[in-house]
């Protein structure tokens, strides 16, 4: 994960290409809800340090009580969907299985001195 989402240029990319790595990079944030990777993994991705703060407090908030065995469930992207956007910033939504159910992820990228970042993840 080396921050790169788009192309630094002030077009936006196609779709797909777009669509793929918001996709990789829900996916690695699903892992670390999960408990499959740790939150610093976060920090080495283009993932703003609210985001981070974020998903461990809702990790510790989450973690089941002494001697209970957490469901070994694993989340995955099912769908992309990106409405059109700014150059600048970039909204999206995706489709997720967590748990049992499919869910959905809202958040938005915005750029940084050419470097996207992600700013915000909800799981909804």
């Amino acid at each position: 994960m080396d921050g790169t989402v788009l192309s630094p240029s002030e077009s936006v990319p196609p779709a797909p290409e777009v669509r793929a790595r918001v996709g990789m990079l829900v996916n690695v944030w699903l892992e670390v809800l999960d408990g499959r990777r740790p939150v610093s993994v976060l920090r080495k991705g283009p993932f703003s340090p609210r985001v981070a703060d974020e998903l461990r407090g809702r990790i510790r908030d989450a973690r089941p009580a002494p001697g209970a065995i957490p469901p070994r469930t694993v989340s995955r992207v099912l769908s992309v969907h990106l409405p059109p956007t700014h150059p600048d910033r970039l909204t999206f939504t995706a489709s997720v299985a967590y748990g049992n159910r499919v869910r959905a992820v809202a958040g938005h990228l915005a750029r940084y001195e050419g470097q996207w970042r992600i700013e915000t993840v909800t799981l909804i």
